[in-house]
């Protein structure tokens, strides 16, 4: 594929850049507190053993190989994981591009962290499913998911963050008339860079999936709904449709490399090793990925 990331438009640019995979998602940590309705990490842990950021490191290499350019940081939350100060240090060292996906839930020495190092990120990216605390608290399974996420927002924005995206998975709490007011008045307050509006992903889905997932029809209407009342010239919107990330590549904690289906299974799944790179590569030049 040929392709350059432009770090300031957050996007994958035509190029004489040629590489197997330009982005990863890495779900660097299974640690949360949270349990949302819809989503789609392998494993949700309250405690886990900590993890040797030297080990992990390793698969930076393994990276450059497969000529990935932007690395998603992700979780479970990744302002759990103790490491994550080193890991963007070594990652950014290296020359990679970096995102974060967060609800702002994490210790407190990574919040602080994150307010001070924003600019390490193309995108700050935060996980925001509702517009009022009563829906984000229900959703999230998690009595202070919007305080968290609110305050976490205007942390970035006093210290001049000017990369924040938000993202929003499209799900019931949110089709009524009133919680789409709440959100869409909530975001302009907030003026991010970006809002994303995602529909939801199946894989490794909840036991409540179902029930609160959209359906596309609903999620096409959700959109229609967005771009005709959000007024905001300072926010460009988004839209991640299902059919995207059932293309995407994930690493897992278990250091298991993913690449997703539009199902619940992944299409493929394999050790993430030296060893296994020929079969990595093999089934890499078999698939196409969709980019932003």
């Amino acid at each position: 594929m040929k392709v350059s990331y432009n770090p300031s438009t957050n996007i994958f640019e035509p190029s004489n850049n040629d590489c197997l995979l330009p982005q990863i998602m890495w779900h660097i940590t299974d640690r949360c507190y949270l349990n949302c309705k819809t989503c789609f990490v392998k494993e949700r842990r309250l405690t886990e053993p900590r993890r040797d950021c030297e080990q992990m490191l390793k698969n930076l290499p393994l990276f450059k190989q497969l000529g990935i350019q932007k690395i998603d940081l992700s979780g479970g939350e990744p302002l759990l994981f103790e490491g994550l100060p080193e890991l963007v240090e070594y990652a950014k060292e290296e020359g990679f591009h970096l995102t974060i996906t967060t609800r702002g839930i994490g210790t407190e020495e990574n919040r602080k962290w994150l307010y001070r190092n924003w600019m390490n990120f193309s995108r700050v990216i935060l996980s925001l499913d509702g517009g009022s605390a009563q829906i984000c608290d229900f959703y999230s399974g998690y009595s202070r998911t919007f305080s968290h996420a609110v305050d976490t927002c205007l942390q970035l924005n006093k210290h001049g963050c000017d990369r924040l995206r938000i993202n929003t998975v499209v799900n019931q709490c949110i089709l009524e008339d009133q919680g789409r007011k709440d959100l869409l008045s909530l975001v302009s307050t907030l003026s991010p860079k970006e809002w994303c509006i995602i529909e939801p992903h199946p894989s490794n889905k909840t036991d409540v999936f179902d029930q609160y997932a959209v359906t596309e029809k609903e999620y096409e209407s959700f959109w229609d709904y967005i771009l005709s009342k959000f007024e905001s010239e300072q926010t460009k919107i988004l839209q991640r449709r299902k059919k995207m990330y059932g293309t995407y590549w994930a690493l897992y904690p278990d250091n298991m490399i993913c690449r997703l289906s539009e199902c619940e299974d992944a299409f493929f799944s394999a050790a993430f090793s030296e060893e296994n790179m020929r079969l990595i590569v093999e089934i890499l030049e078999q698939s196409t990925s969709l980019l932003p």
